[in-house]
């Protein structure tokens, strides 16, 4: 699979990647050798990649995102995919251009496909792309490491997220800068947009609304992965805050549950029923 050649630089078949040191920001940046493509993640984020795709065996990718093109081209080099798409606000056409002729030199030709100037939070924009590349297809692995804001990060899940197959992956990547650490100086950069933490929370309670919805959420530091479940998703106007909102009338019911002596859901596997 892949071969380290240092602790931040590994090949892949022909090809050689330098991965994002974890001084990265102290430092302000690295210098890239010639020929490489950067990946900006660090080394045991990609290996958790590496391991993901390696369970998934993803066909259909759609990638947000684009930054340096080395996500990309690691993503296409490890699944060969019938189809992987990324896009990104920035037009960064030089980095389309290396993505697409590395993917016609490696033998995948038109399979890999880099879009500039789109706006993760055009959700008509994004269905187009969809239909357009992927027709009526399911995707495989959608992820999501491009604006990191609340809005239009939850934008793309509503349109991405039905088009997920049942037992696909929704990878959400930096999803807890809103968060200071216990005994670290709170950082204020982001302030005051609305933490990326919300729509994993919304993920959870939409979950109880709609059971099905996820077969499995993983939250790890560096971003969450959302297991699709085999429940029915409306494929058009999906939004994941009104679900996640008509979680909490259940609330009240549970309490007066509590309240009077009965234990919620007893003899379910959650709340198993006691004897005596």
């Amino acid at each position: 699979m892949l071969t380290w050649l240092t602790g931040d630089r590994f090949q892949l078949g022909d090809t050689t990647f330098q991965a994002m040191p974890d001084d990265y920001f102290d430092r302000g940046g690295m210098q890239i050798t010639e020929g490489d493509f950067f990946v900006f993640k660090s080394p045991a984020e990609i290996e958790e990649f590496a391991k993901l795709l390696s369970d998934l065996q993803p066909r259909r990718i759609f990638e947000l995102g684009i930054h340096g093109g080395g996500s990309a081209v690691l993503f296409a080099e490890l699944t060969r995919p019938e189809k992987l798409v990324t896009i990104d606000l920035e037009t960064l056409p030089d980095v389309r251009d290396r993505i697409h002729e590395h993917a016609s030199v490696s033998g995948l030709g038109d399979s890999v496909r880099a879009f500039g100037g789109v706006d993760q939070g055009d959700q008509a924009e994004l269905a187009r792309l969809v239909d357009q590349e992927f027709g009526t297809a399911e995707l495989d692995l959608v992820v999501d490491d491009c604006s990191h804001l609340y809005g239009p990060t939850k934008a793309s899940f509503d349109a991405l997220f039905p088009r997920l197959r049942a037992g696909g992956v929704y990878v959400i990547e930096d999803w807890r800068w809103g968060h200071t650490p216990l005994g670290q100086e709170e950082i204020t950069n982001w302030a005051p947009e609305v933490p990326l933490s919300r729509l994993i929370a919304e993920v959870v309670l939409a979950s109880a609304t709609l059971p099905g919805l996820a077969a499995q959420i993983t939250v790890e530091s560096g971003g969450v992965a959302i297991t699709r479940g085999d429940g029915p998703v409306k494929a058009t106007d999906f939004d994941i805050s009104a679900l996640a909102e008509r979680a909490e009338p259940n609330a009240p019911a549970a309490a007066s549950e509590r309240g009077s002596g009965r234990s919620p859901r007893a003899g379910s596997r959650w709340f198993p029923r006691r004897s005596g």
